[in-house]
């Protein structure tokens, strides 16, 4: 074996620690067997240290080299092998393997000589010898072999006998032997018996009759130290101990030992005297008086043990919204919360006891709702057998609160509203808390909540997140029953599952939804964890008795039947009779929303009112905040194979930096939909040019829309100040899909989250929000007032405008806001929602503002927020030719004359920027005093050529029906978008920071131009500068090579100054086409060319 150095100390410890565990107690044989690979180790450890030597030069005859002699200067040997080998008789053979070397000094020459293959054989005895009171084994060598070699026998003769005489003494140390000489009574002869096995060494003595060690002890929590022991003559205690006690006393004697407590307490609380045992018997001694026994001491040593048994430890308490403390819990009639039984120890069959729960109304500024204890026992009162320790929570759900911050802040739908008994003010809300998911009802308009589904969580035991609501109709003839579902993610082992169950509420009866009993498993995620990937299920149910219904889920994972993005699952719920629906039917078929992928999130689903048609639009995000898409379905439902007809998705947000989609669809098969982008709520109508942005430092938002026909719906968000502080919760009403910008109102809610119900009737004014308070646990929703009547008007709004200009992935924004000139907010000139603002002159023509005041020592400030979302993949779209030049400009009032320009800016692909939002003031000193407009104008050459044409064809829409594919085909995606926005703040005004604006006086050219359009050729727009030196009439036509007008660019009066104009051609075919400018005597003609 190879040795590696050990000191002796060290090695015989260690050999003493095993042997001694091996050996010792007290029985009728004291053995201690020391195995050969023991002594292997001891033997290695002392050779290599005690026995490496070096030795002085010598004479070495080396005639077989022909020289006389040689000198050895050097050599030394070392230990390489040890191995010893017993025998019976007491025998042992040592051979050690020496790895040689040795230097050579002669007359002619020197040299190093290695032997490495020396071989030393050692045989002799085992005996044993005395040390102090006790014996330890001696190795006594006899005699001792190795390879015949010369010069080896010469140097090494003396270290090896060496060797032989110093072969150890194996014992723990000079002062301990192995095994003690016990007094002699204990033993048939004083001395100890040696043997030997191939394998080991056994040194041993044997025991006979006389004192025997009796011990005594109590036994605690596995410990024996704790309490005392005592002993008993006549009655009397006549000797208290601690426990363990150990008596010696003669074979034959009779002595009374008792433990003098009942109770012993540990760190496992109390323990209660049970019996007292001998040895490991597992019958019991038997008591001749309290705790006491009577021993008659045998041939051999004994342990009686006093066994104390742990008190069965009933432990109670109140988890209020799965963290919080508060009630009482009771044991019989005793309040508290920890209390110990003892009556399993001593009866097989132990009594049922009482406990209870109460967490009084008003505790931490709620009301409490007893759902289970922990074992899962529903009843608020029960029994217990304490058969066992029992520690039991008591679960308490409050009405209306939450201990998840998450409950509220994604974009499924948590809340709707019913009519039921002629009551439009049913509310019913989904939420998580606790690690489940909860149903809620009230029929008060959220005055007053109480727990629906009985009370318990939908998911059991089992966990559950993620919850959505929906609802749909049937006319049973003579009353509109209401049929509720709820879908939600469960915790399924590592991974989860979609379930829904159906609540079923009578149309007749102003009464709470009652709960269908069977939960449907809807999918089984095979991939995803649970914990990792919220799955954010959205459900839909179209109209009728036994509906079909639509749900779609977020996946992330390549596994599985199913592939990452948003899937989709499409079934029927089934009909229990008697106006009762449920459960839902499992799925007849499934499949992917188109572009959707692993990372696709917050998804809203809206189903178009209608009785005949099946059809959903919807939201979705790329990333937790990234662009938002809108996406119509139509579907044929069908028990085995549905058809889905997927419109492709367009996106309708800025790129980045979005939040909380919401939609609803309209009568009309369009829709609305709101989000959060950057820090404004915006409103989307998807048949409109126009863009909404309202309020400021938004955190949430919803929209929905009044029941039965109903165009007109609610938009609502939450927001805070800038300077921080409450959040306040707002709500703005459309009408036919056109946001009522003076319709702004305050809501009584001030939640971060908020969630707006859809209207049970066709008055859009029963409509509530729920809004969500995650400041402090728990955590609350309250419900606003009924929304509907106006508290802001148009003239106290903070207002914008500005316009979108939106190609491919390429997004640029500009927006002028928060004007202020010395103190008054300005508004700009209505403009609606029915003009096509794609066309650049009839955007131009509303970047106007309303008419103000203006002096030299006016202070005016303004912000401006400008930009692309993606600077590189702007600059890359714009290429060599691409602009976007706008400014902002002063015109007087009296005159329309350019008072001056305060922004003037070409974008191009040199100069792009992302989007910056900076804040300006204006110096107006050297001003007249008059009265005058801001003008924003743009012109730019970056035109989508399918702005403006539908996003669809009829080919694409050649399986769903006529009257749908119509309205489909009116649904466009503009280039050139308007946007308008309004808050109750000028954030402007509260900025510190200012960049002072000089005022550019008008540049009045020197004659008329019509200068050369560019790009050109084009397709399919272009742009035509001219310039005018005096104010006049002005007339641009553009006609074809037959003389044929096909367009008017500009007519009417224009002021003298440089003017730009945009042709749009994509109605026209490709070829040559002339434009004629002609003002007073000036006429000019310019040829252009259109190539599609």
């Amino acid at each position: 074996m190879n040795m590696k150095t050990k000191t002796w100390k060290k090695m015989i410890s260690s050999v003493f620690i095993v042997l001694i565990c091996l050996q010792i107690g007290f029985a009728d044989d004291v053995r201690l067997k020391i195995p050969e690979s023991t002594v292997n180790n001891i033997l290695a450890a002392i050779v290599e240290s005690k026995y490496l030597s070096y030795g002085t030069s010598c004479n070495i005859d080396i005639s077989f080299l022909s020289l006389n002699v040689a000198v050895v200067t050097y050599y030394s040997f070392k230990p390489q092998d040890i191995s010893l080998d017993i025998s019976t008789g007491n025998n042992f053979s040592l051979t050690i393997d020496f790895k040689i070397k040795a230097n050579f000094d002669t007359p002619i020459f020197d040299f190093l000589l290695k032997a490495s293959n020396l071989s030393v054989t050692i045989n002799g005895t085992i005996d044993r010898v005395e040390q102090g009171s006790g014996y330890k084994i001696r190795l006594t060598p006899l005699s001792l072999y190795y390879n015949n070699n010369d010069w080896v026998n010469i140097v090494l003769h003396d270290q090896l006998s060496g060797l032989i005489a110093k072969l150890p003494e194996i014992s723990t140390s000079s002062s301990q032997p192995l095994l003690p000489n016990i007094v002699a009574s204990y033993f048939t002869s004083g001395t100890p018996t040696l043997t030997t096995t191939d394998t080991s060494i056994v040194l041993g003595l044997t025991m006979v009759a006389g004192l025997r060690n009796i011990k005594v002890q109590n036994e605690v929590n596995q410990l024996n130290t704790l309490g005392n022991v005592q002993t008993v003559v006549n009655g009397s205690v006549t000797g208290t101990y601690p426990s363990p006690k150990t008596f010696e006393w003669n074979t034959g004697n009779v002595k009374q030992v008792q433990t003098p407590n009942e109770l012993i307490a540990s760190t496992n609380g109390q323990n209660k005297y049970k019996n007292w045992y001998k040895d490991d018997a597992t019958l019991p001694e038997t008591d001749i008086a309290t705790r006491r026994i009577e021993i008659t001491v045998a041939s051999s040593d004994a342990t009686y043990t006093a066994k104390f048994l742990q008190a069965q430890r009933v432990q109670l308490s109140n988890v209020l919204e799965g963290s919080l403390t508060g009630g009482t819990v009771t044991y019989e009639s005793t309040t508290g919360s920890m209390y110990d039984s003892y009556e399993y120890c001593y009866n097989a069959n132990p009594v049922p006891h009482s406990i209870s729960t109460n967490v009084p109304s008003g505790t931490l500024n709620s009301d409490w709702v007893f759902y289970h204890w922990s074992d899962g026992n529903t009843s608020q009162t029960r029994n217990i057998v304490v058969d066992s320790d029992k520690n039991l929570q008591a679960n308490w759900k409050g009405i209306h609160r939450s201990n998840d911050a998450a409950a509220f802040n994604t974009s499924q739908r948590k809340l709707i509203q019913t009519l039921a008994g002629g009551n439009p003010r049913w509310l019913h809300q989904v939420y998580t808390s606790a690690g489940h998911v909860w149903l809620e009802h009230s029929g008060d308009g959220g005055s007053t909540w109480t727990l629906g589904n009985n009370g318990q969580p939908l998911d059991g035991t089992a966990g559950g997140k993620c919850p959505s609501i929906a609802y749909t109709t049937h006319y049973t003839g003579s009353t509109t029953d209401n049929y509720i579902g709820v879908v939600w993610q469960e915790k399924d082992g590592t991974h989860y599952k979609i379930k829904g169950k159906i609540f079923n509420q009578y149309g007749d009866v102003n009464s709470a939804p009652s709960p269908y009993y069977e939960v449907t498993t809807l999918f089984t995620e095979p991939s995803d964890a649970y914990d990792a990937v919220n799955a954010n299920p959205n459900l839909v149910m179209y109209v009728g008795y036994a509906s079909p219904y639509f749900l779609t889920f977020e996946r992330k994972s390549t596994s599985g039947s199913l592939e990452p993005g948003i899937n989709w699952l499409g079934g029927y719920t089934e009909d229990s009779g008697h106006r009762y629906l449920g459960p839902f039917g499992l799925p007849d078929d499934q499949g992917l929303l188109n572009g959707t992928n692993a990372s696709t999130t917050n998804v809203q689903l809206s189903i178009v009112p209608s009785d005949l048609d099946f059809c959903i639009n919807l939201v979705r995000q790329a990333g937790p905040t990234g662009a938002i898409y809108g996406q119509f379905l139509y579907l044929q439902p069908d028990y085995s194979d549905w058809f889905i007809y997927q419109e492709n998705p367009v996106m309708i947000s800025y790129p980045t930096a979005n939040l909380c989609p919401s939609i609803v669809s309209l009568p009309n098969y369009y829709y609305n939909a709101c989000w959060i982008e950057v820090q404004n709520m915006v409103f989307y109508n998807a048949e409109s040019s126009v863009r909404y942005y309202y309020g400021t430092y938004g955190t949430s938002c919803s929209i929905n829309r009044g029941g039965g026909g109903s165009s007109s719906g609610f938009a609502v968000w939450s927001q805070q100040p800038s300077s921080g502080g409450t959040k306040s919760n707002k709500s703005i009403r459309y009408d036919n899909g056109t946001p009522i910008s003076s319709s702004i109102q305050t809501l009584s809610t001030t939640g971060k989250y908020v969630q707006v119900g859809n209207g049970a009737t066709s008055n859009h004014s029963y409509m509530y929000v729920s809004s969500f308070y995650p400041n402090s646990v728990p955590y609350y929703f309250s419900t606003s007032q009924t929304l509907g009547p106006l508290s802001k008007s148009s003239s106290e709004l903070v207002e914008g405008r500005g316009f979108i200009i939106k190609k491919g992935d390429v997004y640029f924004k500009y927006n002028l806001e928060g004007l202020n000139v010395d103190g008054q907010d300005i508004a700009f000139i209505d403009a609606s929602d029915e003009v096509d603002y794609s066309k650049i002159d009839n955007l131009n023509n509303v970047l106007l503002t309303e008419p103000f005041q203006l002096k030299e020592d006016s202070k005016v400030v303004f912000m401006e927020e400008s930009g692309f979302a993606d600077s590189i993949l702007s600059s890359k779209a714009l290429g060599k030719e691409g602009y976007i030049h706008y400014k902002v400009e002063l015109i007087d009032e009296a005159t329309g004359k350019i008072v001056g320009t305060i922004k003037n800016v070409n974008l191009n692909a040199s100069n792009v920027h992302t989007t910056q939002k900076p804040t300006y003031s204006l110096n107006t000193k050297g001003l007249d005093s008059k009265i005058v407009r801001a003008k924003i104008t743009l012109e730019t050459n970056f035109v989508d050529e399918n702005s403006g044409k539908p996003t669809t064809t009829a080919q694409d829409l050649s399986h769903i029906p006529p009257a749908i594919r119509e309205k489909r085909l009116n649904i466009k995606n503009p280039n050139i978008i308007l946007t308008k926005s309004y808050s109750e703040e000028n954030v402007s005004l509260a900025k510190a920071i200012f960049e002072q604006l000089e005022l550019e006086k008008p540049d009045i050219p020197i004659s008329y131009s019509l200068e050369q359009n560019y790009p050109n050729p084009f397709n399919p727009a272009t742009t035509i500068h001219y310039e005018l030196p005096k104010a006049g009439n002005v007339t641009i036509n553009v006609y074809n090579l037959l003389g044929e007008e096909v367009a008017t660019l500009v007519k009417g009066e224009k002021q003298e100054g440089r003017y730009s104009v945009t042709f749009d051609g994509s109605l026209l075919s490709s070829g040559t086409y002339l434009v004629r400018m002609q003002s007073g005597n000036y006429s000019k003609t310019i040829k252009i060319l259109l190539i599609k």
